[in-house]
């Protein structure tokens, strides 16, 4: 639903309800235990916290999950290909990865199963864990406010 200003999350909140400034989905994707997966954005200058979280969990419910097309899912998949090929040109960021992964006690081969495993999810699995990870039921909310 995140992929930069051509993703639907994009579309709805900043170019069509006109709720946020910004919107951001970020996650670990090589994670030992239940995962966070991070949801964050900037609200227009009248619109409330409280309507901000309630638009942007609309974008994540049910009926929402269950409109991602097959389309919304190859072209996610060609974008975080396309990403780990770029982030891997670099030596740095190599090392930084397998030692990120074997601090987290995740052997480093799992990095050569990635793209692999990506590729092999269908539609009805993502909508599936959709529903299961963005339902209500463990939400933190954070509110920032900077000081005047």
């Amino acid at each position: 639903m995140d992929g930069g200003y051509s993703s639907r999350l994009t579309k709805n909140l900043i170019n069509n309800q006109k709720t946020a400034l910004d919107i951001f989905i970020s996650n670990d994707t090589f994670n030992q235990y239940p995962n966070l997966i991070v949801v964050g954005g900037t609200p227009r200058g009248d619109i409330s916290s409280w309507e901000f979280k309630t638009k942007v969990l609309n974008e994540f419910s049910e009926q929402s999950i269950n409109k991602i097309t097959n389309d919304e899912l190859m072209n996610a998949k060609a974008r975080i290909k396309a990403n780990n090929v770029y982030k891997f040109d670099s030596v740095f960021y190599q090392a930084m990865q397998v030692g990120m992964m074997e601090t987290k006690d995740i052997s480093w081969e799992n990095l050569d199963n990635y793209s692999s495993i990506m590729e092999s999810m269908t539609l009805e699995e993502v909508k599936s864990a959709g529903v299961i990870y963005f339902s209500n039921d463990h939400l933190l909310t954070t509110v920032l406010r900077p000081k005047k």
